[in-house]
């Protein structure tokens, strides 16, 4: 359930993930626009000139997951940061990209493209694809 109303519950919309060298997390409105694109630091595995190369991955290794409070709720907003060293690395707050107003969608379609530590630093790039669909309860 997605209710971004305030309270502190399910205020934001994020996907779960583990074990990821690179993610793309996207969120497009019903007509396929996009309202909400989120990556991880680094060069898309993909495309990257050097797959050998470290900068695809954080410090650890691994892309960071979206932060959440002790009640599991995700945690973002303008006073709140992502995973130390992924600052913009926060869940959807439900208002379009650069809009101050929630969105006025009848639905929205997310996906998550994530690349595990194999794929960024050999030769194989086949990446992990999920993809659901939601809405937001006012």
């Amino acid at each position: 359930m997605f209710t971004p109303n305030g309270d502190k519950k399910n205020d934001y919309f994020g996907v779960l993930f583990s074990g990821f060298c690179y993610v793309e997390f996207t969120i497009y409105d019903n007509t396929g626009n996009v309202v909400y694109p989120m990556k991880s630091s680094g060069e898309n595995p993909k495309t990257s000139s050097s797959a050998t190369s470290t900068s695809t991955t954080s410090s650890l290794g691994y892309a960071p997951n979206f932060k959440r409070d002790e009640g599991g709720n995700f945690l973002g907003g303008p006073n709140e940061t992502g995973p130390d060293g992924y600052p913009d690395f926060k869940p959807w707050d439900g208002k379009p990209d650069g809009s101050d107003e929630l969105g006025t969608a009848p639905y929205y379609i997310w996906t998550l493209k994530a690349w595990n530590k194999e794929s960024c630093t050999g030769e194989e790039f086949d990446a992990v694809v999920r993809e659901g669909a939601f809405i937001i309860l006012k």
